[in-house]
């Protein structure tokens, strides 16, 4: 996992309400870790909220 474990960790927390001193209404994670050099990168993104339905982009939970 390298040095991008604890902000993984981190973004996790934070969107599980977990954190230690976690950002009221918080709804979105960016997660980004460089290594090796800079020769690699990763970016994850994370939500709390219900993903969209696969049938035009539409949370599932809302009328249509």
């Amino acid at each position: 996992m390298g040095m991008c474990a604890p902000h993984l960790f981190w973004s996790v927390r934070q969107m599980r309400g977990t954190a230690p001193a976690p950002i009221p209404g918080a709804k979105i994670s960016v997660c980004h870790g460089v290594g090796g050099m800079f020769a690699a990168s990763g970016t994850i993104i994370m939500s709390n909220e219900p993903p969209l339905s696969h049938a035009g982009g539409v949370r599932a939970d809302l009328p249509r």
